[in-house]
């Protein structure tokens, strides 16, 4: 495939609308994120920033979609970041979210790169709302159109505080775990 360098504005455009282009087995693979058998937490030890049982409440309400991306924003991540009150109006509350997202925090080191994590994603996030809006506009009869800044503010927090997860709680003697870090170095954003 030989290495393909998108902004990460590109990769989500693209990751959103995989499966109404024509794009190549090993782009979309590539898009989808890597293919292993371990998970966020099993590499990097870092405390869970949002509590599963919002997490869970939210994707039994929302279930993933059988075809990968969501097609009009994430629903599931809407409801979490609803729930937590860090989505007022459809636009992330920056205050809440720092508080949302730090309160299980117990050292500066971590609260820090959650801080770090945020301020980039809402960045990013604020670049990319008129690619979220046109995408947006495609609706079909009966489709529900959620905000798609929700999905990926938790794939861009979480791919963040991956990349910059500290030594000491990182399991870097697990080749699938250097071969998550290499996607995320890469990407920028890590899915769920």
């Amino acid at each position: 495939m030989g290495k393909i360098t998108l902004s990460i504005r590109a990769q989500i455009v693209s990751f959103v609308n995989l499966n109404h282009l024509g794009l190549s087995k090993s782009l979309r693979q590539s898009l989808e994120g890597p293919k292993t058998t371990k998970k966020f937490a099993d590499c990097c030890k870092f405390p869970e920033t949002i509590d599963d049982a919002i997490f869970e409440k939210c994707e039994k309400d929302f279930p993933r979609p059988q075809t990968p991306g969501p097609k009009k924003g994430c629903c599931m991540s809407e409801c979490v970041l609803n729930a937590t009150g860090i989505l007022v109006n459809k636009v992330i509350d920056k205050a809440v979210a720092e508080i949302v997202f730090t309160a299980k925090l117990t050292n500066g080191t971590e609260k820090k790169i959650v801080k770090d994590a945020l301020e980039y994603c809402i960045k990013e996030g604020a670049n990319m709302k008129d690619d979220f809006d046109e995408m947006a506009k495609d609706v079909v009869p009966g489709e529900v159109v959620c905000n798609m800044i929700s999905g990926f503010m938790i794939i861009c927090i979480r791919g963040q505080i991956y990349k910059n997860c500290p030594s000491e709680k990182y399991s870097k003697d697990v080749a699938e775990c250097v071969t998550i870090k290499n996607y995320v170095e890469k990407c920028g954003f890590l899915l769920p």
